[in-house]
């Protein structure tokens, strides 16, 4: 199988390449995040929504945010020593992903647009579930090794 630094890089490159409907065509998330978000996509206008039951045109900028600092936390993480609080950072930059995740396919459940996003984004939830077990094993490792250690 994978070590989790290689399944870290799996989920960087599925997380960036999922698609999404931009107008009357689609887009990859890792071009909002290169487009939009420089411009912060109208930051303190109504073009700018925080809300997940907003159209995707006002979130896109908020999800480009989300995808870009988790895969920073994501990719900064692999250049640290193996710890506990790796691990945790870790976790922190897949809630990040997943959460821009569920923006994009939140209208799976509203019906108001086409479910490409989720469809895209199958194969990095997939890959993100694989690396979530590792490094639960690896926390339940640290735990272990650190209990033999105080007895």
């Amino acid at each position: 199988m994978f070590n989790i630094k290689t399944l870290i890089l799996l989920v960087l490159i599925l997380h960036a390449v999922i698609v999404f409907p931009a107008g009357h065509g689609i887009g990859f998330l890792i071009f909002a995040e290169l487009f939009w978000l420089p411009q912060f996509y109208g930051v303190g206008t109504e073009d700018f929504s925080i809300a997940i039951t907003d159209p995707l045109s006002q979130t896109i900028g908020f999800i480009a945010l989300l995808s870009l600092v988790g895969q920073l936390i994501l990719l900064g993480s692999v250049l640290l020593y193996n710890s506990k609080r790796t691990i945790l950072i870790q976790f922190v930059g897949l809630v990040l992903l997943w959460t821009a995740y569920a923006y994009l396919s939140v209208s799976l459940f509203t019906g108001k647009e086409i479910q490409i996003s989720f469809v895209t984004g199958l194969p990095f939830f997939v890959a993100s579930l694989s690396l979530t077990f590792k490094l639960i094993r690896q926390w339940v490792g640290f735990s272990r090794k650190s209990s033999v250690e105080h007895t």
